[in-house]
């Protein structure tokens, strides 16, 4: 028999649950589908009116959790694999249909990826951190002197996050700061490497130097690192930063400046010219224990469009970069795009997995691009697994100074055929009307003066994807998405880092995308599903035969693992930028979900 309550939340979203109440159109307008019969539909701003929560309502108790019936997500990508594969299988392809919206939160600004630890759930906003009771969506308590715009990681019965230049650690019961760590709860370790690095820097954020990440945790390690390689500043920096007191371990620069910098012997004749920039790290990254091993990607060199005064390969911009962990000494790196004059970012989260090759066991890394190409390595020697081949490309152009690099590595199955990449690489004819004009050119042709449309723009973008272990299978999230592209203008100039006039990069007609599952072994592709829209928040597997994922529309889904059949979609009201995760507390399965900046959504079973 159903608990009163449950009978209340029932009769509640009964209608919210079933097929969405809103379809998405072409041109991003929203039409109402044909309802189901018998069935009660609320559109989004309904939804929201009945559930605003009423801000000076009492905060709940820490919950009780049974841990023998409960699961956590405790790290952003679940584990330091960044598998994103949960071992649950309450829901599963056979029930999906029966989940129902069970509390909805409303964070008025965030759209970062939740964790959850003994029944609590930490969400970050720009504003605040807060936490709540994952079983109802009571916040438990809320912490106004931190905040954080992409997540968390718990560690040792703390909570932390990264913003702006500081990384910040919490009391994961009482959200109070840890006093031992840093300045009362703070670390300005990155400001203290800039400050002796750079002893004419003022602060960090006015050069564009800040933490866009999740931080990763390892046995009382915290790594974080700095973005925006569009800020045109030397080098984004990874800290491992002391977990209990906020020291700094050690750093390595994405694009090494100088002797005292690690890989500077390897890096420093890859950049001719004088310009040394970019190289930001947006991905969370994944441990290896077993080897002591962190895996990274680091993301595009600067200016993006004109590479005239950064030639050759600019490493390590858009590559795999593993380090040892206690040291930040370099292990190995491998560049998945030479001279990036694309925004080609190598900005998706590495996962970790073991695959059989060859009759014998692999430990293997990878990583897609926004070129749509997904890289497979062995991550102990940072070799392909199956072959990537450095195929020629176009060289021709009209960039003054300019020096395209002749070839780029392209990954190959097993068998020796070009890798099913995730997304188109030539345009679509139907662009956008303002684009017909411009010439549709092939993958990697240079950016012009005048402009081009070219494809993909972010085939995949920083979402993590998933690998489920059992069935071997890599879950990959791609978009369809051509772009309008021009080169920086001959003559402009920079200013306080930035150029006069900018190179244009612009989406060229509207979003789609698609859910792909490869067998990593051989790099061939085992089945691919369209959806309407674009997504960016990676996938989410689980041991009940489910994969999901959500796209920028706002459409939230879930595949049959085994088939890539669609078994069940949710549209949220507001566009998927977080990912989605899953965690069980006293026997009850949830899904969660980020939708837009407003909003967590977190799906039960019915009869649950």
């Amino acid at each position: 028999m159903l608990r009163p309550w449950r009978v209340l939340v029932i009769a509640f979203v009964l209608g919210v649950t079933a097929a969405p109440a809103r379809a998405q159109t072409a041109d991003g307008a929203t039409q109402k589908n044909d309802q189901q019969k018998g069935q009660i539909t609320l559109s989004p701003e309904e939804l929201r009116a009945q559930t605003t929560r009423d801000t000076s309502a009492p905060l709940a108790p820490v919950p009780q959790v049974d841990r023998a019936t409960s699961r956590n997500w405790p790290l952003h990508n679940l584990d330091l694999a960044n598998s994103r594969f949960a071992t649950l299988d309450q829901i599963n392809s056979s029930n999906i249909t029966s989940v129902a919206v069970r509390w909805l939160y409303h964070t008025r600004n965030s759209g970062s990826t939740p964790i959850v630890v003994d029944g609590m759930m930490y969400l970050t906003t720009s504003e605040s951190v807060v936490a709540l009771d994952a079983a109802t969506g009571r916040p438990v308590w809320i912490n106004t002197t931190a905040s954080s715009n992409r997540g968390a990681a718990y560690g040792d019965g703390k909570i932390y996050v990264a913003k702006d230049a500081r990384v910040m650690a919490l009391d994961s019961r009482t959200g109070k700061p840890i006093e031992s760590f840093g300045d009362k709860g703070v670390s300005h370790a990155l400001t203290e490497v800039l400050k002796a690095k750079y002893p004419h820097l003022g602060k960090p954020a006015e050069w564009g130097y800040y933490f866009n990440m999740a931080p990763q945790y390892y046995n009382g390690i915290v790594i974080v690192g700095s973005a925006l390689s569009e800020n045109h500043i030397p080098g984004g920096v990874v800290l491992a930063v002391d977990g209990r007191t906020g020291k700094l371990l050690w750093k390595f620069f994405g694009v090494p400046q100088g002797p005292e910098d690690e890989g500077w012997e390897i890096a420093k004749d890859t950049w001719v010219g004088g310009v040394r920039h970019g190289g930001g790290i947006w991905a969370t990254p994944s441990i290896d224990p077993d080897s002591g091993t962190l895996h990274m990607t680091i993301a595009n060199p600067s200016p993006d469009q004109d590479g005239s005064a950064r030639k050759g390969i600019n490493l390590f911009t858009n590559a795999f970069v593993s380090l040892d962990l206690k040291t930040g000494k370099l292990k190995w790196y491998y560049q998945q795009v030479h001279h990036d004059l694309w925004d080609y970012d190598a900005g998706q989260q590495p996962t970790l997995f073991e695959i059989r090759v060859g009759g014998r066991m692999v430990k293997a890394i990878a990583a897609a691009n926004k070129n749509g190409f997904v890289y497979i390595l062995n991550r102990e020697t940072g070799q392909p697994i199956n072959p990537i081949v450095e195929m020629p490309m176009p060289t021709a152009t009209a960039t003054p100074g300019e020096e395209v690099w002749p070839t780029q590595p392209i990954p190959h199955t097993a068998a020796g055929r070009v890798m099913a990449p995730t997304a188109s690489q030539f345009p679509q004819e139907d662009v956008y009307p303002r684009y017909a004009p411009y010439p549709k050119v092939p993958f990697y042709t240079p950016p012009t003066q005048t402009g081009a449309v070219h494809a993909p723009r972010e085939a995949v973008h920083y979402g993590s994807s998933s690998v489920n272990p059992q069935t071997g299978l890599l879950f990959v999230a791609g978009k369809e998405l051509p772009i309008f592209l021009t080169a920086i203008p001959v003559g402009a100039t920079l200013k306080n880092g930035q150029f006069s006039t900018a190179g244009r990069r612009e989406s060229a007609a509207p979003e789609a995308g698609n859910v792909s599952a490869y067998n990593p072994a051989t790099g061939e592709l085992v089945w691919r599903t369209p959806i309407g829209g674009g997504p960016s928040a990676g996938t989410l597997a689980t041991a009940g035969n489910l994969v999901f994922t959500g796209d920028r529309q706002g459409t939230f889904y879930g595949f049959d693992a085994a088939t890539g059949k669609l078994l069940w979609k949710f549209y949220t009201g507001a566009g998927i930028r977080g990912g989605q995760i899953t965690y069980q507390v006293n026997g009850v399965q949830y899904i969660t979900v980020p939708s837009g900046g407003d909003a967590i959504l977190t799906f039960a079973l019915l009869d649950r």
